[in-house]
């Protein structure tokens, strides 16, 4: 892997750095769904009063309040019954070093897909798992795609 990257967007730069200064801090949406497989999640949420709401419940974030994107990589997911997250589940993926988890947040029609070490047997097609996730992993964008913070 090269020690600096460029990730472009139709001949303009996004982000210039070490790749993994890129998928830690990505600067920009498009920059956080370029690196990484699979891709960030990415949900529309609102932060008020400290807390960012997505569809699914909330986190307590450091940023002013206002619609925002909530990036949420699938290997930062953690399996937690009393989750804000309620995944439910279409397809679990065994790759032997781990388990993707395709589906939709409860409720929704919204993608989602969380990556778990190892290997996962699920109760199959439409079980809900809870998952949370530590506030230093959690990824705040403006509407217009850069990142705040």
């Amino acid at each position: 892997m090269a020690d600096r990257m460029i990730v472009m967007n139709g001949g303009v730069a996004e982000q210039i750095g070490t790749p993994l200064d890129v998928y830690e801090r990505p600067l920009t949406l498009f920059a956080a769904q370029f690196i990484g497989s699979p891709s960030m999640n990415i949900l529309d949420a609102n932060v008020q009063g400290g807390r960012v709401s997505v569809p699914a419940g909330t986190f307590a974030v450091t940023a002013a309040d206002g619609p925002v994107k909530l990036g949420l990589r699938p290997e930062h997911v953690v399996p937690d019954n009393a989750g804000p997250l309620a995944l439910v589940i279409h397809l679990a993926e065994p790759l032997g070093a781990n388990t993707l988890l395709h589906g939709t947040l409860e409720g929704t029609n919204i993608a989602f897909t969380a990556s778990l070490a190892g290997v996962h047997r699920t109760g199959g097609r439409g079980q809900v798992m809870r998952f949370s996730a530590d506030p230093a992993n959690l990824h705040l964008f403006d509407m217009a795609g850069k990142r705040i913070g």
